[in-house]
């Protein structure tokens, strides 16, 4: 769809076709005189100078100016070339396409065996990829075409640049006089100069001088006219899509027409066709969405059995995870760790702001297709005006109503790599009036202009085409102003692809049904079925029978909860694990199919041999053949594929061959009862081709483990030979607790030889748990959660522990990450709780509550990582006294915890001989003796080892009487290691640190002390490895402290987060960057400063080598008058700061209101 141009536009095309139509008339008239010359034989002799200075005007604009652009192409880019141009493969093929690019440009660009350099791209080539992939200005834009003389950008100096290939003489053709030679040769090297200094090109000068005395090279001289001729040829009007090449004047004239034909057409007439052609696809997606979403399947496995998704459809409760404070639990607004899901706004709202990327997680079953497809079909009511009776689900519609379009992707049924490809290879069969091309640039224009919402499903499952030898991990999309991505995908995959925090705005995690979903979701199936099957059952029957066998904690999960009411309306249910419940849902399903159709006797016999778990299933073990094929076809698919993720993709064609030789016959029984399902798939191009999947990863995993459980336990080991990660073994979480139900007595020795593997990773695991706090804490969650769920799956048999290490206990004060689980709060205590007494020996890692537990810990003695809390400090200092005396390895790292402020002598228990190996101390929420804390204070003054240390809400008393104020000074400069310090509101002051290693330095000072933090802020400036600040002045910091501390921010080359909060900056300091400084996130919270403070801090964050993301709360400025300074209101500052703002081209506002202003620079570069 074409969209109509604005008065803008059509000045500038207006100007084209003027600059065509002189174009056309030069041509002709050099054609004319350049016959006459011939005719009569006139030959043009420019003289030995203005030869010369033609090949050394080539040799500037060539040989010289290729290394600049280089540079500049170079700096734009970065070191990795190769993930640069993967990123935009979409992009490069669209210009082979169109013919931009020729074969030799071609064959230096991926995919290729090498990796690419840019030292092989010419200038035509480098300023093709400036211009199109490297986040500048749109080809489109007039600044390629002729620039203002005003215009200081970089895209004006490449223009200019390109347009001095126009003074060459091609074959001594210049009749200027020297005057006018010498000023072509100043204009070019002012060009080559303003563009040096974008790229910090040093010796550009040196390279200029050497032009001008350069000797006539004829092989040089061939070289130049050869670039010249392709650069002609590569040359364009304008790349805005009409695609004018300047060649011959027939070209020029077809392309001419074009133009006037859509200067014709942009009329009131042209601008309702484009608008109903909107609506149309607007109305497209309503009914493909109304006639596909409009049921849910009740089963996910048979395909048939379905309902109206309205009537069924039961939202599940869902957290929003606090990305940035995400392990930061300990403070005292821990509860805000995770937050309800309470309205459709919380999904894509992070407080007033709305999030552009949002991953939505969940494992396997919790039903995140079937609410992706739910926003779709309510999205479609929304816009039909239709009346919802669930007072729920017309909340969400009413929300989703703001969106203009909402475009859905299975990611498991594409191949593609750009998001946009996705959309129109999904429209296309229903847009037959479209052309592909014109499709794309129309749904381009859509996401940019109209409010959007695009929905990825199945991350975990996407299988794209890979591009060259890198396989892409997300898929390509470009940062729209209205467009909203939202992507679901299993818990690993985001750990997997470590997403930054410019990458994620929004982490929603599904947790599964409550009480009232669960009661209200299996009383509607069960009335379905009542209805249907003639049956008379009830929901309390159901729930009573579940409960009898012990299957309760799994109804929390959708498609269990299905396939149980499913099970148990065709036959009794008995006390079974979760592999059991999956066999027997197999067994009903070809049960149900209609066999005869489908026999074949050849295939009667099978070397498969199923658990003994599964001897009465007699319908599986009757279709054995083909079980055994699924079985060997999700190993293979499972274990055997080189795919980094989802394996569910294969064709007819791989069916049918060697080893799985499935017959046409079998696919078809498989299809029909829903283990698979076929769908057309379109690959680049619009290439369409059958593709055959699983219906759900569950099922083969489950699969996979059958036919992994009768393999020797050698070669089960063999396996997982290369899992040395904890996100390598989370992949198989699924098959490793199928197996553990299937094998139980051979899980142990699995797990066991998992452990070693993973053994390396566990280490920064439990550093980042233990001691850093960050998100990436909760792998170690994942792994213990998997362990404990293996060990429910196969306890009923187990005859030898199952091997744990690590202790992590929940924690009913806070929301746990383990509220998904399949397990209780109760249940998991206790299961931990018979895990530690049979590891009890091997222990290395506890985290607990240490005043709810009495005997457990009785037989630990190789302790190395210790977090502890409690509210009970008598309890609380016996059971710690007697851990320590127990425990014979030395500690790496200790947290300490107290819930309620005590007066404990804790401290005074830790033995020093057990404290040798020491890295981190970590105290909260303490008060403790003088004498207690000076002891400790001046153990890790003296400790050079240590990296990391906090204290926080730690005071100290003497006698009767708490002395909160009393100042307790430490010298660090003696811990060459220390890498982490937090002093939060405690007597602690220090005075010196050696910041050689400093990563994350955070302080909040207490009361008077404050004044006093000015030597350590001094110590900032030295600190060049630090990547973290984070400073709350209270208001008390004296100018002294607050000059030392700006003063320091400009000598962090890898400081990536600044927080400075209560704090008033001295007129005479300007808060400056330092040039290295690639991307950092500033927030700036009820903080004074000048005006010129604030010039000079936007000037240093608009450094175009890097991209920042700035924060403005409560800021007031202090504007200059003459020699004084009058402080403007709240509302006021933020007024000027934004009129500042707005004036800066590289500066993008994402957020302004009266309080607030956030802002990102140089997004284009990012």
């Amino acid at each position: 769809m074409k969209t109509s141009l604005s008065r803008d536009c059509t000045d500038i095309v207006f100007s084209r076709v003027h600059e065509c139509d002189m174009l056309i008339n030069i041509v002709g008239a050099l054609w004319f005189i350049g016959v006459l010359l011939v005719m009569s034989g006139v030959e043009r002799n420019p003289g030995p100078f203005v030869e010369e200075f033609n090949f050394r005007y080539q040799y500037l604009l060539i040989e010289v100016g290729t290394k600049v652009i280089r540079k500049v192409f170079d700096n734009i880019v970065g070191p990795d070339l190769n993930t640069f141009l993967t990123k935009h493969y979409a992009k490069l093929q669209e210009l082979i396409g169109r013919k931009k690019l020729t074969p030799d440009q071609q064959n230096v660009l991926p995919p290729i065996e090498q990796s690419p350099s840019s030292e092989n791209f010419d200038i035509t080539l480098l300023c093709l990829l400036l211009r199109n992939i490297c986040g500048l200005c749109p080809p489109g834009d007039k600044v390629w075409i002729q620039p203002a003389t005003t215009d200081k950008s970089l895209e004006a100096y490449i223009t200019r640049l390109r347009l001095c290939r126009n003074s060459v003489a091609h074959s001594g053709s210049v009749l200027e006089d020297q005057t006018k030679l010498q000023v072509k040769w100043t204009e070019l090297c002012d060009i080559l100069n303003e563009l040096g200094k974008t790229c910090g090109f040093s010796d550009l000068q040196t390279l200029i001088e050497a032009a001008e005395t350069i000797g006539t090279d004829k092989c040089l001289k061939e070289r130049f006219e050869s670039v010249l001729k392709s650069w002609d040829e590569m040359e364009t009007l304008f790349d805005n899509g009409l695609g004018v090449v300047i060649g011959g004047q027939e070209e020029v004239r077809k392309e001419l027409k074009e133009i006037r034909n859509e200067l014709e057409n942009t009329g009131p007439t042209q601008k309702r066709r484009r608008l109903n052609e909107i609506s149309d696809i607007r109305q497209k997606l309503i009914d493909i969405y109304q006639n596909e979403f409009d049921n849910l399947e009740l089963c996910p496995v048979v395909k048939y059995e379905t309902g109206p998704i309205l009537r069924f459809y039961q939202l599940p409760s869902m957290q929003v995870v606090d990305y940035h404070e995400a392990g930061n639990f300990r403070t005292e607004h821990s509860h805000s760790r995770y937050t309800e899901v309470e309205a459709c706004k919380d999904l894509f709202y992070n407080g007033d702001e709305q999030c552009k990327n949002i991953y939505l997680t969940g494992n396997a079953g919790m039903g995140k297709t079937s609410f992706s497809r739910l926003m779709a079909f309510l999205w479609c009511n929304s816009k039909l005006g239709k009346h919802l009776e669930n007072g729920q689900l017309k909340a969400y519609a009413d929300y989703l109503a703001r969106f203009e379009f909402v475009f859905y992707v299975h990611l498991r049924d594409t191949y593609d790599v750009n998001v946009i490809s996705m959309i129109v290879n999904q429209l296309s069969p229903y847009l037959s009036d479209y052309k592909r091309d014109s499709l794309h640039r129309v749904i381009e224009k859509i996401l940019n202009d109209q409010e959007s919402l695009v929905i990825m499903d199945g991350l975990d499952e996407w299988t794209p085409t890979p591009v060259g030898k890198r396989k892409c991990e997300l898929p390509v999309r470009s940062k729209y102003l209205k467009c909203v991505y939202f992507t679901t995908c299993r818990p690993y995959k985001i750990e997997n692809v470590r997403l930054s925090r410019t990458d994620i705005d929004h982490e929603v995690k599904m947790i599964g049904f409550d009480k009232r979903a669960i009661d209200t979701y299996v009383a509607a199936l069960i009335n379905y079925m009542n209805t249907n099957y003639n049956e008379n059952k009830t929901s309390s029957d159901f729930m009573e029978a579940v409960k009898r066998i012990g299957l309760s904690d799994l109804l929390h999960i959708p498609m269990i909860t299905s396939h149980l009411v499913m099970l148990w309306a065709d036959r009794p249910l008995i006390s079974m694990s979760r592999s059991l419940i999956y066999g027997n849902i197999m067994d009903m399903l070809f049960k149900k199919a209609d066999l005869k159709e489908y026999v074949n006797p050849s295939q009667a016999y099978s070397n498969l041999n199923l658990p003994d778990a599964f001897s009465k299933l007699n319908y599986l073990k009757g279709n054995i053949s083909h079980v055994e094929k699924l079985c060997l076809l999700s190993y293979m698919l499972l274990f055997k594929h080189d795919v980094n993720d989802s394996n569910l993709v294969f064709t007819r064609e791989q069916l049918a061959s060697e080893p799985y030789c499935l017959l046409d016959s079998e696919i078809n029984l498989f299809c029909t009862i829903g283990i698979l399902s076929k769908s057309q798939v379109f690959r680049q191009f619009g290439k369409q081709e059958l593709k055959l999947c699983f219906l759900h990863n569950s099922y083969l995993e489950f699969l996979a483990a059958v036919y992994v459980s009768t393999f020797e336990t050698s070669k089960v080991l063999d396996l997982f030979n290369t899992c040395n990660t904890i996100n390598n073994v989370l992949k198989y979480e699924n098959f490793l607790i199928f197996y553990a139900g299937l094998s139980p007595e051979r899980i142990s020795s699995l797990l066991d030889r998992i452990y070693s593997l993973i053994s390396n990773d566990l280490i920064p695991s439990r550093t980042k748990y233990f001691i850093e706090e960050t998100r990436y804490s909760s792998l170690i969650y994942q792994y213990i959660n998997l362990v404990l769920t293996c060990y429910v799956e196969g306890s009923c048999r187990l005859k030898y522990p199952i091997p744990l290490k690590d202790f992590i206990f929940p924690d009913r004060y806070t929301i746990a990450p383990f509220r998904d689980d399949t397990i209780t709060y109760e249940n998991k205590t206790q299961l931990l709780k018979e895990l530690l007494c049979l590891n009890s020996k091997h222990v290395i890692s506890l985290c607990c509550i240490m005043d709810e537990y009495h005997d457990e810990f009785d037989n630990i003695n190789d302790l190395q990582w210790l977090q502890i809390s409690g509210s009970r400090p008598n309890r609380y200092n016996v059971k710690f006294n007697e851990l320590m005396l127990r425990n014979k390895a030395s500690l790496h790292s200790v947290c300490i915890e107290a819930y309620y402020f005590n007066r404990s002598t804790l401290l005074s228990e830790l033995q020093v001989t057990s404290l040798h190996n020491l890295t981190s101390l970590l105290l909260y929420n303490l008060t403790l003796s003088c004498k207690c804390l000076h002891g400790t204070v001046k153990f890790l003054s003296n400790h050079k080892h240590i990296k990391h240390m906090t204290f926080q809400y730690v005071y100290c008393y003497e006698g009767q009487n708490s002395t909160g104020e009393c100042t307790l000074s430490c010298d660090f400069s003696d811990c060459n290691d220390l890498e982490t310090l937090k002093l939060f509101n405690t007597n602690l002051v220090c005075s010196k640190v050696n910041a050689s290693h400093l990563k994350r330095i955070e302080l909040i000072p207490l009361g008077s002390i404050a004044n006093n933090y000015g030597n350590i802020f001094q110590c900032i400036q030295y600190a060049s490895k630090l990547t973290y600040l984070k400073i709350n002045g209270k208001c008390k910091l004296n100018d002294h402290a607050v000059q030392h501390l700006i003063s320091g921010i400009q000598f962090l080359p890898n400081i990536s987060d600044i927080y400075l909060k209560n704090m008033d900056i001295p007129d005479n300091i300007h808060i400056s960057l330092h040039p290295d400084v690639k991307q950092v996130y500033v927030h700036l919270d009820i903080v004074i400063m000048s005006d010129a403070s604030f010039k000079s801090f936007i000037k240093s964050c608009t450094n175009k080598q890097s991209h920042n993301t700035v924060t403005l709360g409560c800021c007031t400025v202090k504007k200059s008058n003459g020699d004084n300074y009058c402080e403007m209101t709240v509302s006021e500052s933020i007024g000027f700061m934004y009129n500042c703002l707005t004036s800066i081209s590289t500066v993008n506002i994402t957020k302004k209101d009266s309080r607030d202003l956030w802002f990102e620079t140089n997004n284009r570069l990012h």
